[in-house]
């Protein structure tokens, strides 16, 4: 009778009628290995089995499969039971819908949160205190309050399908409220576009997209042929697509109608042309050498943009500030706007209600003013901790799983 280690696996290992019985176990220290051994050899010495806690059962199992026994009635219908660890937890968040728990920021959002928490941790020990401990931790590393409130946000998410599956009874980050977001005032001016433009290279149709029509970036990295409409002008997106038809507390969705100027259908058409008798009708819109665009590419390419323009610190998703801006300064009113760029919270009831027709979208885009300052106004450093995330082999290792 003896137990031993290798590596991090502690073994237990007895005789048994003549036979060597040996096995791994769940151990994480020596004294949790011998009362394993200890509940194992009891069990084989009187032949009953049912009476075993999960890890004692376990080992069992694994020595019956290594002997090749047949298992005693009592335990084979059994199976160890899975202890809910944070990666398994993971496992089947990404796994309930894929299209909209995989996205890149919510990957990078878990990484961080298995890189504090650890992956092997049993998710009902994570407690309120602990989600508090995690923001404090996190607002010491300057990490901005946005991007905290999405990785609370992906944690409750995990809870949440948990509690879906009835596998815990409570969720810790149901009693966190969330952190006052930092409002960027940050404003482009047609002098600083075409700036941009004159060195974005391949991210060219992306940031003359989002100039010109206000949506996110994800909307436009993942734009479908299907979606576009030339003929009507228009981009159809439907509510899937949209952060607005995302949010659970949205009583009502609807496709997104994005109204196209000039420069954005001829853009859309050279794209669509590709040669004399071939024209595309399906498949990505906006590729980049042929695949599609990543967080890490266009990242890459940003940042070369931002130090060629003296712009640093601008963010792409400032194009689209910038549009709304644009719209305001050019009187249109706020119904329209709200209707083109789309918001992820609940507006005004009498908006609601309000239909905005093709033509009144298409005649606010055309009629739109810029601003040709010399410069842009409002520029607010990113933090160097959200500006380049990497991950590490978590996030990795949780999409070979579910993959």
């Amino acid at each position: 009778m003896s137990v031993r280690v290798r590596g991090k696996i502690y073994y237990v290992a007895f005789r048994w009628k003549n036979f060597r019985m040996d096995a791994a176990t769940s151990a994480t220290n020596v004294v949790d290995a011998r009362k394993i051994e200890k509940a194992v050899k009891t069990a084989f010495k009187i032949y009953r089995f049912d009476h075993l806690d999960t890890e004692s059962l376990a080992v069992v199992l694994r020595i019956f499969m290594n002997k090749g026994w047949k298992l005693p009635l009592e335990i084979g219908t059994q199976e160890p039971q899975r202890e809910l660890t944070l990666l398994n937890a993971i496992e089947d968040y990404l796994g309930s819908d894929e299209k909209r728990n995989r996205t890149d920021r919510k990957l990078y959002a878990i990484d961080r949160l298995v890189k504090f928490f650890g992956e092997h941790t049993p998710l009902e020990m994570i407690r309120v205190a602990d989600v508090k401990k995690y923001r404090r931790v996190r607002q010491n590393q300057s990490v901005t309050n946005g991007t905290i409130n999405i990785e609370v946000s992906a944690l409750s998410g995990i809870f949440r399908e948990q509690l879906e599956r009835e596998t815990i009874d409570f969720n810790p980050c149901s009693q966190i409220r969330r952190l006052p977001r930092t409002q960027r005032d940050t404003y482009l001016s047609a002098t600083d576009f075409e700036r941009i433009t004159e060195v974005s290279e391949w991210l060219h149709p992306i940031i003359l997209m989002m100039y010109y029509t206000g949506m996110r970036p994800s909307e436009v990295f993942d734009l479908d042929w299907t979606e576009v409409d030339l003929a009507r002008k228009m981009i159809i997106l439907p509510p899937y697509r949209t952060k607005e038809g995302k949010n659970e507390n949205q009583e009502t969705v609807h496709e997104k109608r994005i109204p196209l100027r000039s420069e954005v259908c001829e853009l859309l058409s050279s794209l669509k042309h590709q040669g004399e008798n071939l024209i595309r009708v399906c498949g990505r819109v906006l590729t980049h050498k042929g695949k599609p665009i990543n967080r890490g590419t266009k990242r890459k390419c940003w940042k070369r943009i931002s130090r060629l323009t003296g712009l640093e610190g601008l963010q792409l998703r400032d194009l689209r500030h910038t549009f709304k801006t644009n719209l305001a300064h050019s009187q249109v009113e706020a119904t329209v706007v709200d209707a083109i760029v789309g918001h992820a919270t609940q507006l005004e009831v009498r908006k609601l209600y309000i239909h905005c027709p093709d033509n009144k979208l298409l005649e606010a885009v055309d009629n739109m003013t810029f601003d040709h300052g010399p410069t842009a106004v409002g520029y607010q450093h990113q933090k160097k901790s959200d500006a380049k995330m990497t991950s590490n082999h978590v996030v990795n290792k949780i999409g070979h799983v579910v993959t």
